[in-house]
């Protein structure tokens, strides 16, 4: 018995996180993000907006652009939807559905050598009443050329 509990402790994380999942891609010649978020869920989520009052909340990127000695050449955070966008749609993702986002980086350097993107999602099951966390910040570095 305490086995069992011990199995499902530890796999509820993991059924957790896997309720809304995300793809991050970089295309060289656009210099844009490409974003897949994939709801598990069997009832449409919410994206999580940014909130003034909790600037470290929400469904976000922290972009990092480097040289190639490493050093920071600018560093920012996005929000993958801004809540005054005419796509208003954005912040849903529809039952077992999946949305893309996209975020041009071509405008922020003229030349850098890695992108490093760490992606925070939080999300809402309105239906069953969860938030979705994801417990570690997804975090990919592609080269810029």
């Amino acid at each position: 018995m305490r086995t069992i509990l011990v199995i499902l402790f530890l796999g509820l994380p993991l059924l957790a996180f896997s309720q809304v999942e995300a793809d991050l891609s970089f295309d060289k010649k656009t210099k844009q993000i490409q974003l897949v978020l994939e709801n598990k869920y069997n009832a449409p989520v919410f994206l999580r907006p940014k909130s003034d009052d909790e600037p470290k909340k929400g469904t976000y990127y922290t972009i990092t652009l480097k040289d190639s000695n490493g050093v920071v050449i600018k560093k920012r955070n996005e929000y993958v939807f801004q809540q005054d966008s005419s796509r208003r749609i954005d912040f849903i993702i529809f039952a077992l559905q999946k949305q893309d986002y996209s975020l041009n980086l071509s405008r922020w350097v003229d030349s850098a050598y890695s992108v490093e993107v760490r992606l925070h999602v939080e999300a809402y099951n309105s239906v069953e009443k969860i938030y979705y966390v994801n417990k570690e910040d997804i975090t990919k570095v592609f080269l810029w050329k």
